[in-house]
């Protein structure tokens, strides 16, 4: 995807940027957090690539000493000063996989906040630098993250592979002396097209014949009394799937579109 074109940032000691496939090393004197792109692109696609992925800040283009005449495209997931040559994406918040370790801690949110509104929170705050938040909720609450803790300054950064814990760090020069920029770094790219990560690494929708052929869940019927379930099946610990459990069930007949749709004015 076209988010997986810009920087991401694996260690303070080398640079590294992956796409299609390739991770690749490059050196710059803008800090850890610039990469230059795997793949030749005009400065107008950068720009356009870099408002599309979540870590980029920006976009420099500079010319380039091995190629006269022609320029190279450095991308930022952080942005300390803008320079002439550099396209600053209008995002307020760049995303960084990992936690904020050391910091002035303005508050602790619990719960009853989702992301996009620690976004438009710390936002308004001129002393909000950035916030983090663990991925797993053990409330299960698919809108809200667990906590969310907002910060005013940043010393260190931990970055995670494990996709455990995310960082928005404010994409404004005017925060940005308060952030260690050569902590920000990369240990993995992270996806974050979901809230949370998921279990499984497959994002394909199998089609029915495929799920057929994988599944040979024994079915029985749901009058089994309840001394043959316990024996055969609770008893051994033997998964099975019952069938017909709802044939009396009222909704069967009264749960229709016909008779659902007069019921509902639109509104969800």
């Amino acid at each position: 995807p076209p988010s997986n074109l810009l920087v991401h940032i694996f260690t303070l000691s080398s640079l590294a940027f992956m796409a299609q496939g390739k991770q690749l090393n490059y050196k710059f004197p803008y800090g850890p957090y610039t990469a230059r792109p795997d793949q030749e692109v005009s400065l107008r696609e950068a720009q356009e690539l870099c408002d599309l992925d979540l870590s980029c800040a920006g976009i420099t283009s500079l010319p380039d000493p091995k190629k006269n005449g022609t320029n190279r495209i450095l991308a930022h997931s952080f942005l300390p000063i803008v320079m002439n040559e550099t396209y600053k994406s209008p995002k307020h918040f760049t995303f960084h996989a990992g936690k904020v370790k050391d910091s002035n801690i303005l508050e602790v949110r619990h719960g009853d906040m989702s992301v996009g509104e620690a976004k438009d929170y710390c936002h308004d705050r001129l002393n909000c630098v950035a916030f983090f938040h663990p991925v797993y909720n053990p409330t299960l609450e698919l809108s809200n993250p667990d906590n969310i803790t907002f910060v005013s300054s940043i010393e260190s950064f931990e970055p995670d592979s494990r996709d455990e814990w995310r960082t928005f760090v404010a994409n404004d020069l005017s925060r940005a002396n308060s952030v260690n920029h050569s902590s920000l770094s990369y240990s993995e790219i992270v996806s974050v097209e979901h809230p949370f990560k998921s279990c499984c690494t497959k994002t394909e929708i199998p089609t029915i014949e495929q799920i057929q052929a994988v599944d040979t869940l024994e079915r029985i019927s749901c009058d089994i009394s309840r001394k043959d379930f316990f024996e055969n099946y609770e008893k051994r610990r033997k998964p099975v799937m019952l069938v017909g459990c709802n044939k009396d069930w009222k909704a069967q007949d009264r749960w229709s579109y016909e008779k659902l749709i007069p019921r509902s004015d639109n509104s969800s």
